[in-house]
């Protein structure tokens, strides 16, 4: 189980850095406040659902932070199915957003984003790959 648990850790390290790092450099003009925001809802595009939310303390400040699931809606990417499996596939895409809360000004700032960890279910014959997420001991397990 630990040979498998760590590589796919990595993997998920290594993705965010990748989309941290893009999302730096595509946001170098905004300014750091619009990084802070008061409602979890801000954060949420539209058009697109909440999945899956769970509270807890992900950087050890004693402040519930916040991870969120959240898959776009467009109805182009919903198929029915006449075949084996499901009867409707949603292939639209999924995003990991990961907030800190901030105490002192009880808004969250974005931690984490990745636009392509949480895979949507692309094979009406094989089970949907996201079942959910937690967050114990403040580590976010998916």
């Amino acid at each position: 189980m630990k040979k498998i648990l760590i590589p796919i850790i990595a993997m998920f390290i290594a993705s965010c850095n990748t989309e941290t790092k893009n999302n730096k450099e595509e946001n170098n003009s905004s300014s750091e406040a619009n990084n802070h925001v008061k409602e979890i809802k801000d954060f949420i595009p539209e058009n697109w659902k909440v999945v899956q939310q769970v509270n807890g303390d992900l950087n050890k400040d004693n402040v519930e932070d916040v991870a969120i699931v959240i898959q776009n809606t467009d109805k182009n990417n919903i198929i029915l199915n006449k075949e084996m499996g499901v009867d409707t596939l949603d292939k639209n895409p999924r995003t990991l957003i990961i907030l800190f809360k901030d105490a002192s000004t009880n808004g969250y700032k974005l931690a984490v984003q990745n636009n392509s960890f949480i895979l949507s279910h692309e094979e009406p014959e094989m089970s949907d790959p996201f079942s959910n997420i937690v967050i114990e001991k403040g580590v976010l397990k998916i």
